[in-house]
């Protein structure tokens, strides 16, 4: 059953929510629906919806695949990069699956309603649990599984960042501690930034972070300046740590949020003139899992980025995979014939060392 079956009637029913996770408001989703109109973010369906070109190129190996596959997306959008209908959260959480409970039938007579507004060639759920009980009912529904990056997430034994370098090796543990020294020698110093002083500072939060996106391997969809402007209003579910130099001006920041029993990683930026000095990434990384304790969190999200050094720290990797589906024809054709080829092509993505070399 796809979306050249039968039109089905959309039940009116409210998204089931995770208890404790302000990702799981619709307050939160509402502030990305205001930061981001570009992306059409809707909030009456089953399960939030957006719309975005995908970039077929952006996981792939380099390679004369991903070249060509570039050059598609810069000089035929409508093949390389065609707009796409996602069903979840454009940002965090990273791990969608808990939109899975959701019946297949709703989603795809949601995502009709959808298209009738905005053509798109595809719909997709972007990474949900490899391992999740309901990806058979999505299959059958005519949904393909694609791999995606893996999550990274890291318990926190003890109850303090002390006893997270204890539960450490000498080796990891003495690293750590090198870098946090190198940081302070620089006349650097880490410090919490909240309320009307978010405001302040958002230029160069954007700043950093743009820095950071502009030499990602991999990119994902960009934030907005109303996105950092507006970051006061989410409140005490929103924690900033900055990094500040001995003459107070902001070099970089980690950001995370309130989930449940985990701290959700976000956003982290280094400003230009700063990148990869003084050990300023590593120590950010280190103030999220100090926050991550002071907020009485079991585990932090540390996201699919820096694979090595998160591995390092003790992050395990939880395997993901992608939910794709044509809406036309042509895209449905596409996906039939092109389904062995996409998981031959994304195989790299299920392999760890590959992932810590390069990612």
């Amino acid at each position: 059953m796809g979306f050249g079956a039968a039109k089905f009637e959309l039940p009116a029913q409210p998204r089931v929510r995770l208890p404790g996770s302000f990702l799981a408001t619709d307050a939160y989703m509402r502030f990305l629906q205001a930061t981001h109109p570009d992306l059409h973010l809707d909030l009456q369906g089953p399960l939030p919806s957006y719309m975005a070109p995908l970039c077929f190129y952006e996981p792939l190996k380099n390679g004369w695949i991903r070249s060509c596959l570039r050059f598609l997306a810069r000089y035929g959008s409508r093949l390389g990069a065609p707009q796409t209908l996602f069903l979840g959260s454009p940002f965090e959480p990273y791990e969608q699956t808990a939109g899975l409970h959701q019946s297949p039938r709703s989603c795809l007579a949601y995502a009709q309603q959808r298209l009738r507004q905005r053509s798109c060639g595809l719909v997709v759920v972007t990474n949900v649990c490899a391992e999740s009980s309901h990806l058979p009912q999505w299959e059958r529904a005519g949904f393909k599984v694609l791999p995606s990056f893996p999550d990274m997430v890291l318990n926190l034994p003890g109850t303090s960042f002390a006893d997270f370098l204890k539960a450490k090796k000498s080796k990891v543990r003495n690293s750590i501690l090198r870098n946090m020294r190198k940081f302070d020698d620089a006349g650097l110093r880490i410090r919490s930034i909240s309320g009307a002083e978010l405001k302040k500072h958002a230029h160069h939060f954007q700043r950093a972070y743009h820095h950071m996106f502009a030499r990602a391997q991999v990119k994902w969809l960009r934030h907005t300046a109303s996105y950092f402007e507006c970051l006061e209003q989410l409140g005490d579910h929103l924690f900033v740590e900055g990094a500040f130099d001995a003459k107070g001006r902001l070099v970089g920041f980690v950001m995370a949020f309130d989930d449940g029993d985990r701290l959700h990683g976000g956003r982290i930026g280094v400003i230009p003139t700063q990148h990869k000095k003084n050990s300023i990434y590593f120590r950010l990384i280190y103030a999220l899992l100090e926050r991550g304790y002071q907020a009485q969190k079991k585990q932090v999200v540390l996201e699919p980025t820096s694979y090595a050094f998160k591995g390092t720290l003790g992050a395990n990797a939880r395997p993901m995979v992608n939910l794709v589906a044509g809406t036309t024809p042509f895209w449905r054709v596409v996906m039939f014939l092109g389904l062995k080829f996409g998981k031959m092509s994304l195989r790299h993505l299920e392999s760890p060392s590959w992932l810590k070399r390069n990612i």
